[in-house]
């Protein structure tokens, strides 16, 4: 599974909600999804610690724009927060807690 670079490559760039299925990728990646079976995850708390951290990142990101006044970056966040607890659960934490 290849991830698609940005120029600059930071984090921050990625906290987007266009970005949001990459991030996804790279958390399967992580969690060492089988290719063979993409139900099977070899790492599943990889997944779940990803989902925390990026938490913690993106409310990083809405800090800072909301004390810079960055209304577009502050847009950004909270645009991606949403995607985040709508689609988290539908892609990620079905396979988690499918894992035996």
């Amino acid at each position: 599974m290849k991830l698609k670079k940005l120029a600059s490559g930071t984090l921050e760039e990625y906290l987007q909600p266009q970005y949001f299925d990459l991030v996804i990728k790279a958390t399967l990646m992580c969690a060492k999804q089988d290719e063979a079976d993409e139900e099977e995850l070899a790492c599943p708390s990889n997944a779940i610690k990803l989902k925390y951290d990026m938490r913690r990142q993106v409310s990083a990101k809405l800090g800072l724009a909301i004390r810079g006044g960055d209304e577009v970056k502050r847009r950004e966040a909270k645009d991606f927060m949403k995607v985040m607890d709508i689609d988290w659960s539908t892609q990620l934490a079905r396979i988690i807690l499918e894992q035996p």
